[in-house]
């Protein structure tokens, strides 16, 4: 004899799952560029034209950053925190 938890327990749950890899990828490939087989990270910051930025991310030592905006959004930025 089953009791009730394990009755419920064998039910099959049914899930509505919608996943849009497509836009995932999109998404992910954001601040990528792609490099042979690898890939390397851009600023990826929005230009007036719509596209996105690919300039080599920064960081204030001068060294190349894995990630962050490149030189030219880190002095926007810069300037922007100034003003307020």
């Amino acid at each position: 004899m089953r009791t009730r938890s394990q009755a419920k327990a064998m039910e099959p749950i049914e899930l509505d799952i919608n996943i849009d890899f497509d836009g995932a990828h999109e998404a992910w490939n954001t601040n990528k560029k792609r490099v042979g087989q690898g890939y390397l990270y851009v600023c990826g910051r929005r230009l007036a034209n719509g596209k996105s930025c690919k300039c080599k991310p920064y960081r204030l030592d001068g060294s190349i950053s894995q990630m962050g905006p490149c030189r030219r959004h880190w002095a926007l930025e810069d300037n922007n925190d100034d003003k307020n």
